[in-house]
């Protein structure tokens, strides 16, 4: 997949072809877990991504911070504020 991304537009006998992850419906319910912390860091100017399959990556003053569960998300969020 990141080789794909890396490449940008994918061609094949004059076909556009294009990739995407298959997540489950159980994979996808976790990442749906972060979505109020997602919101804050959006509001908050923070860069932030997912690491397959559900790792939270918060950047931060240029350095990745990796979290399991949208709790210690909240916590870090909280330690900002102060």
């Amino acid at each position: 997949m990141q080789a794909a991304r890396n490449k940008g537009r994918i061609m094949y006998e004059d076909h556009h072809v294009m990739l995407f992850q298959d997540l489950s419906t159980d994979l996808h319910k976790k990442r749906r877990l972060f979505d109020d912390v997602k919101q804050r860091l959006r509001a908050l100017k923070i860069d932030y991504g997912f690491i397959y399959p559900a790792k939270f990556r918060v950047f931060h003053e240029g350095k990745p911070h990796l979290f399991a569960d949208p709790s210690s998300v909240d916590s870090f969020i909280k330690k900002l504020d102060t």
